[in-house]
């Protein structure tokens, strides 16, 4: 087996998988068919505390400065 070509991916596959986290959701591992586009989640980080990512919002907000630019 060519152990180079397991390190760098399938580039034959049809799955694309992602790394994804964000200020309300956990560092998570999905894979993305890319012929269906469907998901499938395949690991999410465990948060201590008794995390309910339904509590939580992440918004972008904008601010004009003195000389008018955002």
């Amino acid at each position: 087996m060519n152990h180079a070509s397991k390190e760098t991916g399938d580039f034959d596959s049809t799955v694309l998988r992602l790394a994804v986290s964000s200020l309300a959701t956990p560092m998570s591992v999905i894979d993305v068919n890319m012929d269906s586009m469907a998901r499938e989640v395949k690991k999410v980080q465990p948060v201590l505390g008794g995390f309910d990512q339904d509590k939580y919002v992440t918004e972008r907000l904008w601010a004009t400065a003195a000389d008018g630019t955002e």
